[in-house]
């Protein structure tokens, strides 16, 4: 199945072009903040609702406060956590060894910036990060590497959200430890509970294709964590840094207006009749920088398809039609649900002299064929949703009661997945199983006596084809009637078999007619008196 990229036409004032921004998508709508443009640190918030047409950008009215957080801040990291989008950290870009340590938030309730007060366990003060990555999940943000002010790193925090004051704790990971690097894709994996994936990222020098799983709960200790290289991995991609990636949820099944799949962020599906019930989550990465100190932007999309199952993880290059975008860096993507992927932003090669480089367009990525009536607005503008799902949800994980974020029940390896729990049935289904399980009953009753019957009648009817066989022959061969012949050998074998299908079917349909009658013959019975008659005269006349 290929893919194809349509730049979004939208309406009215639409965000500065930009790279390095937070973006995230939470009920329905697209956030964007910060980022870069040329020189200048923009201090905004934008928001676009996609289940809505036509496509209008909207900029938050950011009070003065939460506008001046942003000032200066660039190489911060984010991710989105229920209906809130964290930024953590980054560098001043008037002193670059100037790092920040704070942890800011934007709701999309109120459209309100702040930051959060934390507290350090363990440590004398909240790491100061930049250019690193996080990722949300079971009620904590997750930061892998960067760069502190001084050296690149490979240390792993945690920040417990649920804590009373939101807790920093550094793992002490056991294990593969990732090379330090920076501008990697952290994901939460979707088919295995409390385990992060990591790909790609750079180190300045060189940059990485490789693939690493970190377990972040270990029996007895929340502290610590294990890192493990993913080996067997087929197929490849090319190394990169600051690319665009998000996870890709398994098409829907046949039965998906029943039943909704459910992506990592409780979003409905897309239907998807073609599909394979086994398709696997997969690992979207798209762009990036790739090639070390002397390399160039990429313009490509690749998958990493996680199983299904126990199968190997493999690389693919998505198939894809129409014109694609430019090559770019420093991008956002999400992937929304099965069926549409957004990209934003970031710095391309063919705007490198009208805008320094940086973007404002917005993409979307959608299957080259039509799309489900449940993803598209109706006629009057209004989204068509399926019952007791959105047509857009979040696309990050929403956090619980027991604070576990939506992440999936734990199972034995990242490798393996189970289908989603089939919904109680409805009082017309079991209605129907009944009035099924009563005619199969009746019917099988049935099929044991007509199987008795039909076996008699077999026997029987294999006797009585013997006995006739020798009467029909000495017919033909006395009428001379090749037609009929052939017909009554047809019937005759007809007898026999139907009394033989008659036994192993079990009655499930009438035997065929044993050949007897003249008229079953194929001869009508006055035609062979006629003849007979006209060959007796015929002798008649020879002997006088």
């Amino acid at each position: 199945m290929a893919w194809r990229f349509t730049e979004v036409d939208v309406v009215g004032k639409q965000p500065p072009p930009r790279h390095m921004h937070a973006s995230a998508v939470i009920d329905g709508a697209l956030y964007v903040v910060g980022g870069q443009h040329r020189l200048d640190v923009l201090q905004d918030a934008w928001t676009l609702r996609i289940d809505d047409r036509p496509y209008d950008w909207r900029k938050l009215k950011l009070q003065k406060a939460g506008s001046r957080l942003l000032k200066n801040r660039i190489f911060f990291a984010h991710a989105a956590y229920g209906s809130k989008l964290y930024l953590s950290g980054g560098t001043n870009n008037q002193n670059m060894s100037e790092v920040f340590d704070d942890i800011l938030v934007l709701d999309t309730e109120t459209e309100s910036l702040s930051t959060i007060e934390t507290e350090a366990e363990g440590m004398p003060s909240p790491p100061r990060l930049s250019r690193h990555s996080m990722a949300a999940m079971g009620g904590s943000l997750w930061m892998v590497g960067g760069w502190d002010g001084v050296e690149w790193l490979d240390t792993t925090y945690r920040l417990d959200l649920y804590a009373p004051t939101p807790r920093w704790t550094q793992l002490d990971a056991d294990g593969f430890v990732p090379w330090r690097r920076s501008h990697c894709c952290l994901v939460p994996s979707p088919t295995s509970a409390n385990t992060l994936l990591l790909f790609g990222g750079g180190d300045g020098d060189s940059d990485f294709d490789d693939v690493y799983y970190l377990y972040t709960r270990l029996p007895g200790d929340t502290k610590q964590g294990y890192w493990g290289r993913v080996g067997n991995v087929t197929g490849k991609t090319e190394k990169r840094t600051q690319m665009g990636c998000g996870v890709l949820p398994p098409a829907g099944r046949k039965d998906a207006g029943k039943q909704q799949d459910k992506g990592p962020g409780g979003f409905a599906q897309a239907e998807n009749d073609k599909a394979p019930a086994e398709e696997a989550h997969s690992i979207a990465i798209h762009g990036g920088y790739g090639g070390g100190g002397e390399g160039r932007r990429l313009q490509k999309l690749s998958l990493l398809s996680l199983g299904p199952g126990s199968a190997p993880w493999a690389w693919s290059e998505l198939r894809t039609s129409g014109k694609l975008p430019a090559a770019r860096m420093g991008h956002t993507l999400h992937a929304v649900n099965s069926t549409l992927m957004l990209i934003f932003g970031g710095v391309t090669d063919d705007r490198e002299k009208a805008t320094g480089g940086a973007s404002d367009e917005l993409w979307m990525v959608r299957p080259n064929r039509m799309v489900p009536a449940h993803e598209l607005p109706n006629k009057d503008g209004d989204p068509t949703r399926s019952p007791g799902a959105g047509l857009f949800g979040s696309s990050s994980p929403s956090p619980n009661k027991d604070g576990d974020g939506g992440v999936p029940a734990p199972r034995s390896s990242p490798g393996t997945g189970a289908p989603p729990s089939p919904p109680p049935p409805s009082a017309d289904m079991l209605r129907a199983r009944a009035r099924a399980a009563a005619a199969g009953a009746e019917g099988g009753t049935e099929g044991m006596g007509g199987g008795e019957r039909g076996g008699t009648e077999g026997r029987d009817s294999d006797a009585e084809a013997d006995r006739r066989e020798q009467a029909l022959r000495q017919w033909i061969s006395d009428s001379g009637g090749k037609v009929g012949g052939e017909k009554a050998g047809d019937e005759m074998v007809g007898g026999a078999a139907g009394g033989a299908a008659g036994g192993a079917v079990g009655g499930r349909a009438e035997p065929r007619r044993r050949a007897g009658s003249v008229k079953e013959l194929g001869v009508d019975a006055p035609k062979k008196k006629a003849r007979k008659k006209k060959k007796a005269g015929k002798r008649d006349k020879e002997e006088m």
